[in-house]
């Protein structure tokens, strides 16, 4: 029998060939559908036109220049300073334009080397098989990255920002606060939720630096542990600003449209994103429905386990923050994998399973149906695609 690290490599490369397996199963590279077709339009057009410019490639421009015979409703591609865009961030754009020498339809297999990353980035901060076979599997994240997105790169980034912050909140190196601001600096331009994980994260860790630790405030608001974020954010607000005329730029354009949502509203998007909630078109897939193994961990954490071991409060703390924020601002939610506004907790998530499980285990009669449960409902996500 093979060492843990042997078993770890041989599992991390099975769980990724298994997500190029279904790929290749399902076409992945034929056929591209709403938000992966018009991506990949983004793509294509930017690097056909030696990104000269970000407009989409529209073959009847001459004839339409209003764009009014466009095929593309408003949801997806708009008119914004004279040209037609998509609502999709120019960063997934540039990133995979530059790879436009390659036949395009190759691009979404890209994403076995995120998710092979991903699970060596869980397996080099201590995850053990059993975590990491349910947080690959049984979350949001594998069917994420079935298609052509924006987020594999941003997974990775929020990941390898939220472990280098975790670092900085245990030892408190320069080093480690720069790395993390710089990451998810760099994941907002792919994702907006990477400025509402950064807050949860500098909240958690001022938190407990101020009211458990008894720090003077002014060192835990010291500015290496934000100011390159800050930076960051102020050149994506600015380039969003004069490129789009909103600091915000295409999501909150196309996203934010209803800004009449009244409380009850707001709640229904948040029980979506969560749990579920009936629609007409549907029932939504919530992140916590497709995983309930996170709640039935938390719900199982003892009040002693959390006064004594401040990782496990700062991972917590941390869920119950971005829950919080997300659910406050989220502008809707979705269309069926709703989990996805909640990817980024993953990451605390794992941990706090990964301390519980060998007790959890105890009892295999609750266990062994939850992980039937969420193995089967990942592969539901990946059929309805």
């Amino acid at each position: 029998m093979l060492k843990r690290p042997g078993n770890m490599v041989i599992l991390t490369v099975a769980i990724s060939l298994l997500l190029l397996l279904i790929q290749l199963l399902i076409r992945v590279d034929s056929y591209f559908l709403s938000d992966p077709l018009v991506k990949m339009i983004q793509t294509m057009s930017l690097w056909k036109q030696g990104w000269a410019t970000e407009s989409i490639l529209y073959p009847a421009k001459d004839m339409d220049p209003d764009f009014l015979l466009s095929p593309f409703n408003e949801g997806f591609v708009f008119l914004n300073n004279h040209r037609l865009i998509g609502q999709y961030p120019i960063a997934l754009t540039f990133l995979y334009s530059l790879f436009g020498f390659l036949p395009f339809s190759i691009l979404p297999y890209f994403n076995i080397i995120f998710l092979f990353v991903f699970l060596r980035l869980l397996t080099k901060n201590s995850i053990q098989i059993s975590t990491l076979i349910l947080v690959s599997l049984g979350t949001v994240v594998f069917p994420l990255l079935i298609d052509f997105s924006e987020n594999g790169p941003f997974i990775l980034l929020t990941g390898y920002g939220y472990m280098f912050l975790m670092k900085a909140f245990l030892k408190d190196k320069k080093e480690d606060w720069i790395l993390g601001n710089l990451f998810l600096g760099i994941s907002l331009w792919f994702r907006l939720e990477g400025v509402l994980f950064f807050i949860s994260i500098q909240i958690a860790i001022g938190f407990i630096h101020i009211f458990i630790k008894k720090e003077k405030i002014l060192k835990s608001i010291h500015p290496v542990r934000y100011l390159l974020f800050a930076v960051i954010l102020s050149l994506f607000l600015l380039w969003n600003t004069y490129s789009y005329s909103h600091p915000l730029g295409t999501r909150h354009l196309t996203n934010f449209g209803n800004s009449d949502k009244t409380i009850y509203d707001q709640l229904k998007i948040f029980l979506s994103m969560a749990f579920t909630f009936p629609r007409p078109n549907g029932w939504s897939l919530g992140f916590f429905l497709q995983s309930p193994i996170f709640i039935y961990s938390i719900l199982k954490l003892r009040k002693t386990q959390i006064a004594t071991n401040l990782n496990l409060l700062f991972h917590l703390l941390i869920v119950i923050l971005y829950l919080l924020i997300a659910g406050l601002t989220s502008p809707n939610d979705g269309i069926t994998l709703t989990g996805r506004y909640l990817v980024v907790i993953v990451f605390p998530l794992t941990f706090i399973l990964n301390e519980q499980l060998n007790d959890l285990k105890k009892n295999k009669w609750i266990l062994y149906p939850i992980y039937t449960w969420m193995f089967l409902f990942s592969f539901l996500i990946i059929a309805i695609f």
